[in-house]
């Protein structure tokens, strides 16, 4: 019977080896956490927006906030009020003038034709991680639009 050979490899020292490799590793994986994280934010942002456009036009569609000079009432600063206080109940700064309203907005709907309100809100996002600049660019605007038949 033969005996098995005793042999021993050479044993390199691994001491080191993982604390260098996170080393490595871990800016990559900051980047792209942040980075979804970002991009998790710009998404709520845009929604907020949309949502607050959606407002907007809805109350830009009632008789009573017709712009008219024949309807004192009616006025665009309240419309655009009413955005700005939507969006800043989320936390999002808006700025006046990216808010466009336009109450003769044209819908087809089959073969009739009817006045609509549009609301378009623009909004600058300027807090963006260096991962998430790399991919979109900075500073991203995002757009959101909103239409509604208006009831007057």
């Amino acid at each position: 019977m033969r005996k098995p050979l005793d042999r021993k490899l050479p044993r390199f020292d691994q001491r080191g080896v993982i604390a260098t490799e996170l080393a490595i590793v871990l800016p990559f994986l900051l980047i792209l956490f942040l980075s979804i994280v970002d991009l998790g934010m710009l998404i709520r942002n845009h929604q907020i927006l949309e949502n607050a456009a959606r407002e907007g036009a809805r109350y830009s569609s009632l008789p009573k906030n017709w712009v008219d000079p024949r309807n004192p009432p009616g006025s665009e600063d309240n419309i655009r009020q009413r955005i700005i206080d939507y969006c800043s109940e989320s936390g999002i700064t808006v700025d006046p003038a990216g808010i466009t309203i336009d109450q003769n907005y044209s819908i087809a709907v089959g073969s009739r034709t009817f006045r609509a309100s549009r609301i378009e809100v623009r909004y600058q996002e300027t807090q963006l991680t260096p991962g998430t600049r790399l991919l979109v660019g900075d500073p991203v605007v995002i757009t959101s639009e909103a239409i509604f038949r208006n009831l007057y």
